[in-house]
């Protein structure tokens, strides 16, 4: 009977080859393993920094403005200013007001603030087009981008605005601007 002969190396050699085939399959699941848990922190703490960032936006929006002491009403500009204490005033109004097409038509409302131009700009402004008016005309206006995006009006343009009394706050609220 032959005598039966096992080569080592050739047993070996069949082993070696099944362990780098799963070594290799392995290594890219573990790059690719260790890619998705990066991806997956950078997402985490970029949605917990901003989750962060706004909760304290009321906060940093009231930082950024004027604190007063004592709002009052009505009271002329000279006046407050003799009152004793009284370092600074600033007025501030609201005007329910709508913009009106050439037939007389309503298109839509608007929130007016009054601006003194003839005091010095608010710093918090920041002129995009155009200049702050100088306060001699007081038909110049100074808008924001929403009613530039709303109203497709420019430097320059005209706007007619529509006015409303005080007995019409009921309509106001309701969005009624007739």
């Amino acid at each position: 009977m032959p005598e039966l002969v096992i080569h080592s190396d050739g047993v070996l050699s069949s082993i070696r080859y099944v362990a780098r085939a799963q070594r290799r399959g392995t290594r890219w699941a573990i790059v690719g393993f260790s890619v998705f848990i990066a991806v997956a922190s950078a997402l985490s703490i970029s949605l917990i920094a901003g989750a962060r960032r706004s909760s304290s936006v009321v906060e940093r929006f009231g930082a950024a403005g004027y604190h007063f002491d004592v709002l009052l009403y009505p009271l002329e500009r000279d006046e407050a200013l003799s009152l004793p204490g009284v370092t600074n005033i600033s007025i501030n109004a609201y005007i329910a007001s709508a913009v009106v097409d050439t037939n007389g038509a309503t298109v839509d409302g608007v929130d007016s603030n009054p601006v003194d131009f003839s005091e010095p700009p608010d710093p918090r402004f920041r002129v995009l087009r155009g200049s702050i008016p100088d306060g001699s005309d007081p038909f110049e206006i100074v808008v924001n981008e929403g009613f530039v995006r709303n109203f497709g009006k420019d430097v320059g343009d005209r706007v007619t605005l529509r006015m409303f009394d005080l007995n019409q706050g009921d309509d106001l609220q309701q969005a009624i601007y007739e």
